[in-house]
């Protein structure tokens, strides 16, 4: 089966600076966006691959050429089948900037935890060499 989503495959990195992978897009219709591909099998990746979203929302002015292009792709990806558009307000203020909220969704690792040291401790007197993250 093909996808639209072909036509974003050279995009590598997203918006946050994750990698992005899309060798299984025509079968997931999504990229897999983590430090490496998922080298799964069907059943790893149904219990482990998640589907979560990105929230994302910007001011793009029409008449600026770097900025209609930024915002064309985001209606690209729009009618592609890739985000969501949440709502757009065109021409904001009777001006040529156009407001949108839209939704990047991605496949990930579902299972990964935050890396947390065992190790914190070292200083002087047993003290903690780094404040404990909540």
């Amino acid at each position: 089966m093909s996808t639209s989503l072909v036509k974003f495959f050279d995009r590598t990195v997203s918006p946050d600076g994750q990698r992005l992978y899309w060798g299984r897009a025509h079968v997931d219709g999504l990229p897999f966006r983590g430090d490496m591909p998922p080298w799964l099998t069907e059943d790893e990746l149904g219990e482990r691959v998640a589907r979560v979203a990105d929230a994302r929302n910007g001011f793009f002015d029409t008449a600026v050429p770097e900025e209609n292009t930024a915002f064309l792709k985001i209606i690209d990806a729009c009618v592609n089948g890739w985000f969501q558009c949440l709502f757009i307000e065109r021409f904001w203020n009777n001006t040529t900037k156009h407001y949108i909220e839209w939704v990047e969704f991605y496949l990930e690792d579902g299972t990964r935890t935050p890396y947390r040291s065992t190790l914190a401790t070292g200083g002087r007197n047993g003290s903690r060499i780094f404040p404990e993250r909540s």
